[in-house]
């Protein structure tokens, strides 16, 4: 996709954004997950994941905004569903597997390849891979 166009990928991102009328509801945090939630202050109703797809990255972005993510929030993981990955790239599927379970979370779903679930508890506590 980047070679099919001169301007920068966030130059279209923020094309795009702009096409669909969105500026004044979408602000962009360019850094990692890891680098922008400590200094992260506003609640989060909707945390939608899908970058790292390995299960290290897709476990740490998780880890690192799940707090901010306000009591009966969603949370929603891209490529998430239940089929065969390449190696490395089911972070998000391991996530569904090991971490979206009662009691911290309710209401897991999944809508093409991108799960859902509702956050319970105040303070998610995240359990450690098994």
């Amino acid at each position: 996709i980047a070679s099919q166009s001169p301007r920068s990928l966030r130059e279209r991102f923020d094309a795009n954004i702009a096409h669909a009328g969105l500026q004044g509801w979408i602000m962009t945090h360019a850094g990692t997950a890891e680098a922008i939630a400590p200094s992260w202050t506003t609640p989060i109703d909707l945390l939608f994941l899908d970058g790292d797809q390995s299960p290290g990255g897709a476990r740490s972005a998780f880890e690192a905004f799940v707090p901010h993510l306000r009591k009966g929030g969603m949370v929603a993981l891209h490529n998430s569903s239940d089929r065969a990955y390449a190696a490395g790239h089911d972070g998000y599927r391991r996530l569904v597997i090991e971490s979206l379970l009662l009691p911290e979370w309710t209401d897991v779903y999944c809508v093409d390849s991108t799960t859902f679930a509702r956050k319970l508890s105040p303070l998610s506590v995240l359990p450690s891979p098994r």
